[in-house]
C-alpha cells in the first residue's frame, strides 16, 4: 500500500481505536512550603529588644502595615511583618493578601488554619534565629486578630502576649480547651474603635470576658475612632509590652 494511502487509513482509525471515556474533573488541595519574605525594621543597638509580629487585616499587605513602626516610640522594637498567604482581587484590581484560606468548606479550613499559625510562628523563629531578642508579641489588626491567637494556642511557651486591634476571637477557631493551654504564660492587650463600623467594639468586650473566665491577664483600651490603629494607643501597647518585659524578667 503507498504510504501516503497507510496514513490516512491510519488517522481515519483513531478515533474508532481511541474512543476514550469522558474523564471525571476535581480539585485536590495538598500542602506547598514555600519561602516568603518578610519585612523586618530594627533599631539600632536592638539586642534584648523585643519582637513584634504584625499581622494585617483582610485585603493588606506587609508593605501596607509595616509604618505602624513608625508610630512606636524610639527606639522601638524589632517589628517582623509577614503577608498573608492567600491573594485576594480589591476593588479596582487592586491585589491585596488574606489570612483566611478562600473555601466555604469547613474541612478545608481545619486544615488551612493551622498551617497559617505555624507560618507566623516560623516567621517570629526565623527572625529570632541569629538575633539576641527579647519576648515575642503578635501585633494583630482586624482579621489577623483570630490567627494571632491561633498561634498564640499553638506555642504558648514562644508567644508572650497578642496585642489586638479590632478583631474577633473565634469560638469555633478556638476552643476554650485550646486557649486555656496558654492561660497564665501569655497576655493580651484589646484596643478596639467605639465607632468601628467594620467590627463592631462589642467583639473585643466579649472576648476580654472569655479570655479573663479562662485565666488571661488582659487590657482592653476603647477608643474614639473607628477600623483603625491610631499611633497614640500603638505607642500605649508599646508601654504594655515594655511593662509585660519587665515582669517577665522579674519572674523567678
Amino acid at each position: 500500500m503507498p504510504r501516503k494511502t497507510l496514513a490516512a487509513t491510519l488517522l481515519a482509525a483513531l478515533p474508532l481505536l481511541a474512543s476514550p471515556s469522558p474523564a471525571e474533573e476535581e480539585t485536590v488541595f495538598a500542602e506547598a512550603r514555600v519561602l516568603r519574605p518578610v519585612l523586618l525594621r530594627a533599631p539600632a543597638g536592638s539586642r534584648g529588644r523585643p519582637l513584634v509580629v504584625g499581622l494585617h487585616g483582610k485585603g493588606g499587605s506587609a508593605a501596607s502595615f509595616a509604618p505602624v513602626w513608625e508610630a512606636f516610640e524610639q527606639p522601638g522594637p524589632l517589628l517582623a511583618v509577614p503577608e498573608a498567604p492567600y491573594p485576594l482581587l480589591l476593588p479596582g484590581g487592586r491585589l491585596g493578601w488574606s489570612w483566611d484560606f478562600p473555601s466555604k468548606d469547613p474541612r478545608l479550613w481545619a486544615r488551612a488554619d493551622p498551617e497559617v499559625a505555624r507560618y507566623v510562628l516560623s516567621v517570629a523563629r526565623e527572625t529570632k534565629a541569629g538575633r539576641e531578642a527579647g519576648g515575642v508579641y503578635l501585633l494583630a489588626h482586624s482579621q489577623g486578630v483570630a490567627y494571632a491567637f491561633l498561634a498564640m494556642a499553638e506555642a504558648p511557651d514562644l508567644v508572650r502576649g497578642v496585642v489586638a486591634f479590632a478583631g474577633i476571637l473565634p469560638v469555633e477557631m478556638l476552643p476554650d480547651e485550646r486557649l486555656a493551654a496558654a492561660a497564665g504564660k501569655a497576655r493580651v492587650f484589646l484596643a478596639h474603635g467605639r465607632q468601628d463600623q467594620a467590627i463592631g467594639p462589642a467583639s473585643s468586650r466579649k472576648a476580654k470576658e472569655r479570655l479573663e473566665r479562662l485565666g488571661f491577664d488582659v487590657t482592653l483600651r476603647e477608643f474614639d475612632g473607628g477600623h483603625t490603629l491610631p499611633p497614640e494607643v500603638l505607642r500605649e501597647a508599646q508601654r504594655w509590652i515594655s511593662a509585660t518585659e519587665r515582669a517577665a524578667a522579674a519572674k523567678p
